[in-house]
This record gives C-alpha cells, structure tokens and sequence, in this order.
C-alpha cells in the first residue's frame, strides 16, 4: 500500500515545475542568501524568500528521511525468543 502511495505520488509530482531540482544555499557578491537550483535542464536562482522553494525543500527532506527509516526497518530481522 505504501509503494502504490509513493508511485502515484511520483506521476503527480514529475510534472511539477520544482520536480528534479537539487537546491543549494548560496550567497552572491553583495552577500545576499539565495537558494540555486540545479535540475537537467540548467541552472536557476531563487530569493530565500521564495516560502514554496521552502517548504519544497522541507517536504523531500521529509521524504528522504522516510525513505531511510523504511530501508532500516525492512533491513532489520525481527525474531521472537522461543
């Protein structure tokens, strides 16, 4: 059931506009803090301000996390003492 979650969550989000896009923190010469995104089709610069830049960066870091909690658990053998 959680596999179906997250196939039907990746058809949904490969047509967003944020989709495959590694963001950065960087800061330019003036010393302003910007995010630069990177993804396969360039480069792009967005405000620290930009809150959805935000949250979307919050939400795949959420995701990884879940990701990496769910490897653990099924990699773990659970056995009952006898």
């Amino acid at each position: 059931m959680l596999e179906d979650a997250m196939i039907e969550y990746l058809k949904i989000s490969q047509d967003l506009e944020m989709y495959g896009v590694n963001y950065f923190s960087i800061k330019n010469k003036k010393g302003s803090e910007l995010w630069l995104g990177v993804d396969a089709l360039g480069l792009n610069i967005y405000e620290r301000s930009d809150k959805y830049i935000f949250i979307y960066i919050l939400f795949v870091t959420l995701m990884q996390l879940i990701q990496l909690i769910q490897f653990v658990v099924n990699s773990l053998q659970w056995t009952v003492p006898c």
